[in-house]
């Protein structure tokens, strides 16, 4: 899921394109949730980083 999430973040950023995200629940255990939830913002800042941003 981390490198879907930088793939699709570089796309948006390099085609200047708005992005917003929407984080899934799921019936899982907090602790599991909590991690994949963290990818979306660990490729974000990422992405921002390598972006200038």
């Amino acid at each position: 899921m981390l490198n879907r999430d930088r793939m699709v973040l570089d796309a948006c950023l390099r085609g200047r394109m708005p992005i917003a995200t929407v984080i899934g629940g799921g019936n899982d255990d907090l602790e599991p949730l909590v991690e994949r939830h963290g990818l979306v913002f660990r490729a974000a800042a990422e992405q921002a980083r390598l972006h200038g941003l």
